[in-house]
């Protein structure tokens, strides 16, 4: 009851020389018995056999392969049976039993007896004689347990054969005694729909007695059908005469049926046996009581079939044929597991009328998952890999669905699975203990229905996140194995990818549809991801933005995740420890980038005790507002310093404040804004044309910065240019003291002051004019973003921008500094020019718009 899964390509194993001889033997036996003509043995007095055919010699092998034949089954009594542990027989001799507690409800059982006709009871009367009339044992629901049907056998040869779906035939291995074949069978519910007839049958199987009509030189025609004990090893045989248009294979427990017309083997067919009694023996080993019982298990495998399959109406294991030939790898040996998981959990649930109960389905699924960990553990990992993005319903993903039920053709909630691994331990913390599961299966209960124990695993949600965050929890199953795909998931969750190709800097796609994700393109921005996720009550919500993936050199322009308010959740950078956050506020990550920030953010949100929804937004770094340009170190210069009096100080440590000093200068006057997709430009403020707002300040400013997949490059540049006449007057200006870190001024016109200061590192007594020519121009590559997140105080900015390169600064200025005249002392002039780079360490502080003021 699983959803298709791609089968896996290993070819099969060959025939083994036993099966070999068995073939053989079997067709030699159908040899010399084709020539015997054999005579129908009359029924005991108390049977009226379905009527048979005239004798008949058996025909060749045939040479061409037969088309699929029918059986009829035409109705000829019902047999009402009271489930009180009673004998109830009808006229053909045949008994059965139902002990008290095999139905539910305790309505009544119906044997329906059918003639056998229509062309498969033809080709079968050639080679047998059909005893008994067909058997069904039927209810309106189904049972738990199972009813014991004894048939009377008119001969040692007589066999019970199986017929599945009308076509296919398992003569039964079981030897009479005392003139009579037990068997125990489950009852086929007729109220409740087949939930595997999409597989294309119909989900019947109905049992009656025959045995051959000749023998072989050395016995029989059902001595090569010689009964092994159950779990025999590597003894393999035919359970079905040639005349037939389908195949048989048994070990004497496993019945694999196929017809002649599909492309299988029996060597094949071998392996199937061999899987699933090395399935059951492992089922044992965990003590599933069902698993160690001698009750066969019948399976089809048919071309049309489109996934594994267990039918609880049947009791029938159904594999497609591509299945089936690669039954001994995964995702088929998984497959096969979960199904019968199903077969053993159908010894004591009501199975077809659990599922359609929503919160008993989940529970048969969910478990049946567990049991396919419980022997193979790596299954925990591809149940990630094949449900962590399944939907319920549009763009939902089975993650974020409810626990506790179970919808119509539900595939998404096999990822439930996971859920409930977290949970299954033996300390106090878990809902629920490896045993107890065992426990209940054995006795078909569901122990998850207590609100007790569905409260645990809500009160577990935190570890469920941890887990799904790729670290183990810390309170509930602290044990479990954490599977490589949770390092680095890129097939569980939502997954929204930052990746640049050959067309673009910045792709981004998603794993999800509208209205889960939605992409929106922003007038004159790049594009942007809105998330709104709806998480029911119980349910999770993992999502992972990724930048990259695993090729760094892929990467895009680096985008933050803002997470609105309202949601409890866990969260994770790159590798670092995962963090939970209460949901009362906006929280943001980032900046995602493989080299300037974490290559991947991942979140798990919760909706722990009622249903909610998740809001984020996914977009490009936001650099906007007042920049600040700190340097503290200088790494190399080749500065050349000229004055005509001897004294100037050229000490390039002195000169790295100069960047801080222009963009604290021009921070209360503007800010950085968007002037491109990726890019930004300093814009003064409206009303703004200058540095100091003065109308005779020449000087001209300009700085741009540009968001690329590897870097945030950018410049800053004060010109200065010439007076516009040779008699320009000079500027006078009052020296102002200028302290270290984030620059205090006081006068209103102090650029030029700060410059002499920095650059002729004096002290000028009285009033000076300065007049300055040239330019000042930082460049910098940075290669480190660090979202700080706050912004509103000085030293704790918004964004923190840095680099493990050199940024430098490029100096070409000319002061000429002239003092006022004292007394009759002409006025003193003083002319320096430097010109050369500083390379230097950067550190770019970004502040919200409007904290740098005149006033700090």
């Amino acid at each position: 009851m699983r959803p298709p899964l791609a089968p896996p390509s290993t070819a099969p194993r060959c025939c083994s020389a036993n099966s070999l001889s068995r073939v053989l033997y079997w067709l030699l036996a159908l040899g010399l018995a084709s020539g015997l003509a054999g005579c129908v043995a009359g029924p005991p007095s108390t049977i009226e056999p379905t009527p048979v055919g005239a004798e008949a010699t058996a025909a060749p092998p045939p040479t061409a392969v037969p088309a699929l034949l029918v059986m009829e089954a035409k109705p000829l009594a019902n047999l009402p049976v009271q489930p009180d542990g009673q004998p109830y027989t009808d006229s053909y001799g045949v008994q059965i039993i139902a002990p008290p507690t095999v139905m539910e409800t305790g309505e009544p059982i119906t044997v329906a007896v059918s003639a056998a006709e229509g062309a498969l009871a033809a080709a079968l009367q050639e080679q047998a004689v059909i005893e008994t009339p067909l058997y069904e044992v039927t209810a309106p629901n189904d049972s738990r347990g199972r009813v014991t049907l004894t048939l009377p056998a008119a001969s040692p040869e007589s066999r019970i054969v199986a017929l599945v779906d009308d076509t296919y035939l398992a003569v039964l291995d079981q030897e009479p005694r005392d003139g009579k074949l037990e068997l125990a069978v489950r009852v086929s519910p007729t109220d409740v729909p087949d939930l595997t007839s999409g597989n294309g049958r119909g989900g019947t199987i109905r049992y009656f007695v025959a045995r051959p009509k000749s023998a072989a030189s050395d016995g029989n025609l059902w001595q090569a059908l010689a009964p092994p004990p159950a779990f025999a090893a590597d003894d393999y045989h035919l359970c079905l005469q040639w005349t037939s248009s389908t195949l048989c294979r048994t070990n004497g427990k496993i019945y694999v049926m196929w017809p002649m017309t599909a492309q299988f083997k029996l060597d094949q067919a071998d392996e199937v046996i061999r899987q699933i009694d090395s399935i059951l023996r492992s089922f044992a080993e965990k003590n599933f009581t069902a698993a160690k019982s001698n009750s066969s298990v019948f399976v089809v495998i048919g071309p049309d079939f489109s996934a594994p399959a267990y039918s609880p109406k049947s009791s029938i294991l159904s594999l497609p044929v591509d299945s089936a030939k690669t039954i001994a790898n995964p995702p088929g040996r998984y497959e096969l597991i979960h199904e019968l998981a199903h077969w053993v959990q159908d010894e004591e649930y009501a199975m077809t009328v659990a599922a359609l109960s929503g919160p008993k389905a989940w529970w048969l699924e969910t478990t049946a998952e567990n049991m396919v960990f419980l022997i193979e553990p790596e299954a925990q990992e591809h149940n990630l890999i094949q449900y962590g993005q399944t939907t319920v319903d549009g763009p939902k993903l089975g993650f974020q669905a409810e626990p506790f039920t179970w919808g119509w053709n539900d595939e998404s909630r096999y990822i439930h699975a996971q859920l409930l691994k977290v949970n299954l331990c033996a300390n106090s913390a878990c809902a629920l203990s490896e045993a107890e599961l065992v426990k209940a299966i054995n006795e078909g209960s569901y122990p998850l229905m207590d609100e007790a124990r569905q409260a645990k695993l809500r009160t577990n949600l935190d570890d469920y996140a941890r887990y799904l965050l790729g670290v183990a929890p810390e309170r509930a199953n602290t044990g479990i194995t954490v599977p490589a795909e949770l390092q680095r998931p890129n097939r569980v969750g939502d997954v929204i990818s930052i990746r640049r190709n050959k067309n673009e800097d910045f792709a981004l796609s998603s794993t999800a549809e509208a209205p889960q994700i939605v992409k929106q393109t922003p007038d004159g921005r790049p594009p942007e991801y809105q998330i709104q996720a709806a998480i029911d009550s119980g349910a999770v919500y993992p999502l992972s933005v990724v930048n990259g993936g695993v090729n760094p050199n892929t990467s895009g322009w680096p985008v933050m995740l803002t997470i609105e308010p309202g949601v409890e959740l866990w969260y994770r950078r790159g590798n670092e420890p995962v963090t939970y956050h209460d949901g009362s506020s906006q929280l943001v990550l980032g900046p995602i980038h493989p080299r300037m920030g974490y290559d991947m953010v991942r979140v798990v949100a919760l909706a722990r005790n009622q249903p909610a929804t998740f809001k984020a937004k996914v977009n490009l770094v936001d650099l906007q507002g007042d920049w600040i340009l700190v340097s503290q170190k200088v790494i190399s210069a080749n500065l050349s310093c000229e004055n005509n009096n001897g004294n100037f100080n050229d000490d390039p440590a002195e000169l790295i404040n100069l960047a801080q000093a222009i963009s604290g200068m021009v921070a209360p006057r503007g800010s950085y804004q968007w002037s491109g997709l990726n890019e930004l430009e300093f814009t003064f403020d409206e009303g703004t044309a200058s540095l100091t707002g003065e109308a005779d300040d020449t000087s001209q400013f300009m700085a741009i910065a540009s968001i690329s997949p590897d870097a945030i490059t950018g410049k800053m540049q004060l010109v200065f240019p010439p007076p516009a006449t040779s008699n320009a007057a000079p500027v006078w200006l009052a020296l102002a003291f200028v302290p270290p870190g984030i620059l205090a001024w006081r006068s209103r016109r102090r650029m030029a002051l700060l410059l002499v200061v920095l650059l002729m590192s004096t002290t000028l007594a009285g009033c000076v004019g300065v007049s300055i020519t040239g330019s000042i121009g930082t460049h910098y590559t940075l290669d480190k973003l660090e979202y700080v997140g706050k912004g509103d105080t000085l030293g704790e900015p918004i964004w923190r921008i840095s680099t493990q390169k050199d940024a430098y600064t490029d100096i070409d200025l000319t002061i000429v500094v002239t003092s006022e005249s004292i007394g009759n002392e002409p006025p003193e002039q003083k002319t320096t020019r430097c010109a050369g780079r500083i390379n230097h360490d950067l550190v770019i502080e970004i502040y919200r718009d409007g904290v740098i003021t005149d006033s700090e």
